[in-house]
């Protein structure tokens, strides 16, 4: 008993050298006017850094309440099981077609904005007519300053459903989506997001079109 009392107390005895060694050499640090502020800057980037900590922990449960709150708002898609879904025809992709160009509408004589071609197509490529949520956009990406996005549509699925164009052998949605102003270059983007009420599934599609600002 003696000799592991005399262990723990050569323990403590060094231990305590060591952490008045360090408090020392910290003071020592602190008494010259360079250690000084070398200590004082390490003590404010050591609250600061317990600061971010805190406020991260604290926007990192606010985000998780949103969310909850949020996935208790959003009511789900209504649909069938996988099993009975892979026995029907479904959209397995979405395709901006190469007739996408600019339009007058309703008989016109000057441009009013673009018409979107958009078939829906099933796994081997067959047009398939679908149901569901388009929204459709325009950019002018060779504008150099301002905004480069020349429009957004939206067309709810009951819209969608009138505007089947069979005609041609197109088999595809035409989409009138007039401009607030002209693209200013005639390579266009277009990007369509496509929600399926069928299966709840979301495709979208990019497509940069040559149009025809002529108006011929």
């Amino acid at each position: 008993m003696r000799l592991t009392s005399s262990l723990y107390s050569r323990a403590g005895t060094a231990v305590g050298t060591v952490a008045a060694l360090g408090l020392i050499f910290l003071v020592g640090c602190a008494s010259t006017p360079g250690g000084y502020r070398v200590f004082q800057q390490n003590i404010t980037l050591q609250n600061e850094n317990a600061a971010l900590k805190s406020k991260l922990h604290r926007q990192q449960a606010e985000l998780k309440v949103l969310e909850a709150q949020l996935a208790a708002k959003t009511p789900r898609v209504a649909t069938l099981p996988a099993a009975r879904l892979g026995e029907l025809f479904t959209v397995h992709a979405i395709k901006i077609q190469s007739a996408t160009n600019t339009a007058r509408f309703h008989g016109g004589k000057t441009l009013r904005g673009f018409r979107v071609f958009v078939a829906t197509l099933m796994a081997d490529g067959h047009p398939l007519p679908a149901t569901g949520k388009f929204t459709i956009s325009a950019f002018d990406l060779a504008v150099k300053t301002g905004a480069t996005r020349i429009g957004h549509w939206a067309f709810s699925a009951r819209r969608s459903k009138k505007l089947w164009y069979g005609q041609f052998g197109l088999n595809c949605f035409a989409f009138d989506c007039p401009w607030k102003r002209p693209p200013a270059h005639a390579q266009i983007t277009f990007r369509v997001r496509f929600r399926d009420a069928l299966t709840g599934r979301i495709f979208t599609a990019q497509r940069l079109v040559r149009v025809n600002l002529a108006g011929r």
